[in-house]
């Protein structure tokens, strides 16, 4: 089994958020938290996947 790195997560999010000009996680110190924009594509992503399961 591969071991994937924090760092291999974080690079390209942070890219991401960089090209979007949008945070979608901050950084604790107890690890990444979802920002506003995050919270908002989690609510909307989780309300379409609903829809596409359960109709």
């Amino acid at each position: 089994m591969r071991r994937i790195t924090p760092t291999a997560v974080i690079k390209p999010i942070m890219r991401r958020e960089g090209s979007l000009g949008v945070k979608r996680f901050g950084r604790s110190r107890r690890g990444p938290v979802l920002a506003k924009a995050g919270l908002s594509l989690y609510q909307d992503a989780a309300q379409t996947l609903r829809k596409e399961w359960y109709g």
